[in-house]
């Protein structure tokens, strides 16, 4: 599957349509100001705000993609992206971040052909750079990469 640059945001329960973005800031960064930050306009070439606790940022680079997500309030559980052509999560590849048994943070790659949990794909091509919670503001912040064609089948 070719990347789509029509992404599905999904966090906990809660489904955003995204579409694509090619500013460089979209009030993104201007929160950003701790030494701290995961995301910065010199590493993220494109950031997209879906609405004021959301935003979006992914980099294209020749053969993968850099993609993450900061939410600024998550109750709990996990958050995925997942990229569709269609605008929604049925029939999309998705990037599920969320936190193991064991309390790490795992990144699995993931897809649906109805509404209902993502099945894992057979082959995992999505790798975790970094991912963040604040427990006590539950901002969470995770950075992704992936092959822009992975040839995933379901």
């Amino acid at each position: 599957m070719k990347l789509s640059h029509l992404l599905t945001v999904s966090t906990s329960a809660s489904m955003f349509p995204v579409s694509a973005s090619t500013a460089t800031d979209d009030g993104c960064f201007h929160w950003n100001t701790r030494d701290e930050s995961f995301f910065r306009p010199d590493d993220w070439k494109y950031c997209q705000r879906i609405n004021d606790n959301l935003y979006m940022y992914y980099t294209p680079m020749e053969d993968t993609v850099m993609i993450g997500l900061h939410a600024l309030d998550v109750d709990d559980g996990w958050t995925a992206l997942g990229p569709a052509g269609n605008g929604g999560m049925k029939g999309a590849s998705q990037i599920v971040v969320r936190k193991n048994e064991n309390d790490e943070w795992i990144v699995e790659d993931r897809h649906s052909m109805e509404y209902s949990t993502p099945l894992l794909d057979a082959q995992q091509d999505v790798q975790l750079l970094f991912a963040n919670r604040d427990d006590e503001t539950g901002e969470t912040a995770w950075g992704v990469i992936i092959p822009q064609d992975s040839c995933d089948e379901p």
